[in-house]
């Protein structure tokens, strides 16, 4: 089903530029442009646990969580067809469902324990660009994902040292993008974001770092005014890294929602 969601998304993505690239713009533009704007992503968070035990044999477990409405500040400045451009996906919290799992130990033998968990995330990054035609442009850019977490541990009849525990998650490396525009009339079009990253992972107390592939696509509509320097957008984003564990396993953590931003662009 996400392979499906995911081939749409793109079909759909590739048509933006397809038609972006054949569009004409006629509209004068000068030199120096800047965007100051405001997201507010309705973001649903997905991510995973590996074990290595009789309940699930090797298999990543996924959790989820609730819609979250976080803000994320955009800026951008762009000069003649050179552009640079930044965004901050403000701290929020998020708390997982919990689950069970069988797990062995010397003293108790084998019993079933109960992890809930919850987490702090921010993100942000910064990129570098060119347009190549007036409706399209590509980047280079860096990105990076904190997430702070905290898992509580618990079991029928047994008393641990230390049931509460946390930990912390970095991902961070560059990533590619290109976006397109198209205009369609009265001062609506479609918009689409796409990117793709090479990012690495490094966790609280261990000193590996695992490979991961980030993906973003974010498509929709948009309304430029004409009696103000306003542009609204509303569409769909979705973000995915999938990291390579130790294990042989690929442990997805996908974050998707409706997002909704406006911009000044002066």
């Amino acid at each position: 089903m996400k392979e499906t969601k995911l081939a749409v998304r793109t079909l759909l993505m590739v048509t933006v530029f397809i038609i972006a690239l054949v569009s004409s713009v006629s509209a004068e533009e000068s030199r120096l442009n800047y965007s100051i704007g405001l997201k507010g992503w309705s973001n649903q968070w997905e991510t995973g646990y590996f074990f290595n035990d009789e309940s699930y044999a090797g298999k990543n477990v996924q959790v989820t969580t609730g819609s979250k409405f976080t803000l994320i500040p955009v800026l951008a400045v762009k000069y003649g067809n050179v552009f640079i451009s930044g965004s901050y996906y403000m701290k929020s919290d998020f708390s997982f469902n919990k689950f069970s799992y069988r797990a062995t130990y010397s003293t108790v033998g084998t019993i079933t324990e109960t992890l809930a968990s919850s987490a702090d995330r921010t993100e942000w990054d910064a990129n570098i660009g060119y347009y190549i035609h007036p409706s399209v442009a590509l980047s280079l850019g860096y990105k990076n994902i904190t997430q702070d977490y905290t898992s509580t541990l618990s079991s029928p009849g047994i008393t641990y040292g230390q049931a509460t525990s946390k930990s912390t998650t970095e991902i961070k490396g560059p990533a590619i993008g290109i976006t397109g525009n198209v205009p369609i009339s009265g001062g609506f079009g479609l918009y689409g974001n796409l990117a793709y990253g090479w990012l690495k992972s490094k966790y609280t107390g261990v000193s590996r770092e695992d490979s991961s592939t980030y993906t973003l696509s974010d498509t929709g509509f948009n309304y430029r005014a004409e009696s103000i320097p306003l542009m609204i957008n509303l569409g769909y984003r979705y973000q995915s890294i999938y990291t390579d564990a130790p294990n042989g396993l690929k442990g997805p953590d996908i974050t998707e929602g409706i997002v909704l931003g406006a911009n000044m662009i002066f």
